[in-house]
């Protein structure tokens, strides 16, 4: 993103609610402000004392707890060049009340939360199980020792009856969809929390009547995105995901800093 307009992004422009005509012909950026930001601080000068307090990170990479990136970051030694925080909520838009709504992590913040009806509860409780179940038995993960005596609470072994595992392997290989509404009879606001906010897919997967050509995401695809969603969650916080304190540009300056002690 170094050297177009964004250069020199602030708090000024991302108060407008629509980016310059320069910003909006670039091909690769859908920059575009939902809500005007509203400046908490009553005058220019207030405002430029605080300046350096936050950071504005143009193309942020969020990291999963539990993932190979993260793995890689230790083994290397970079992570002695970064420092990380959690992302503490998960928001997610609803579109038919014009607002963001926060998506529970564990299965206690599942049952308190209040913007969840009962029956959507229950269903999202019972898609988890369908997803660590059948990620685990369609991909013949082993079952180690360490995964035995795991404390984590999605890391436990979930049975399944011969007829539930058959039923699995039938949707393994169909679009997500099928699955959703079909074996699991989930509803439409349910299916975007899990598809979008869970699952974290960039592609519209419930229209029947696409803009363009999209990505179509499988059964087995969405079980694996689940389960790694779940399995980060309490490892390093009660979040899943984690994000470097500087912005993703310190990544690259971080494996820059390794290599050239080797």
């Amino acid at each position: 993103m170094f050297g177009n307009i964004f250069r020199h992004l602030t708090c000024s422009l991302v108060s407008k609610p629509h980016p310059s005509p320069a910003a909006s012909t670039l091909p690769y950026t859908g920059f575009q402000t939902l809500k005007p930001f509203k400046s908490p601080f009553p005058s220019e000068t207030e405002y430029r004392r605080f300046s350096r307090n936050f950071n504005i990170d143009l193309q942020p990479k969020v990291l999963y707890s539990k993932s190979l990136s993260v793995e890689e970051l230790i083994r290397s030694g970079c992570s002695n060049y970064l420092e990380f925080q959690n992302v503490t909520k998960n928001y997610f838009y609803q579109s038919e009340e014009d607002k963001f709504v926060q998506i529970p992590f564990s299965k206690s913040e599942v049952f308190s939360n209040t913007f969840l009806t009962f029956k959507e509860k229950r269903q999202l409780v019972k898609v988890i199980e369908a997803c660590l179940a059948g990620y685990d038995k369609l991909s013949q993960v082993e079952l180690t020792q360490a995964k035995i005596n795991s404390t984590h609470i999605y890391e436990k072994e979930i049975e399944l009856s011969k007829e539930e595992l058959s039923r699995l392997l039938a949707y393994k290989d169909k679009h997500i969809r099928e699955f959703l509404e079909g074996e699991m009879q989930v509803e439409k606001r349910m299916q975007d929390i899990l598809l979008y906010a869970l699952g974290n897919i960039n592609e519209n997967q419930i229209t029947d009547k696409p803009e363009r050509e999209v990505e179509n995401v499988t059964t087995f695809q969405f079980f694996s995105r689940i389960q790694k969603y779940l399995r980060s969650i309490g490892y390093y916080g009660d979040s899943p995901f984690l994000l470097c304190n500087y912005g993703s540009s310190e990544y690259s300056q971080a494996f820059s800093r390794i290599g050239s002690l080797y």
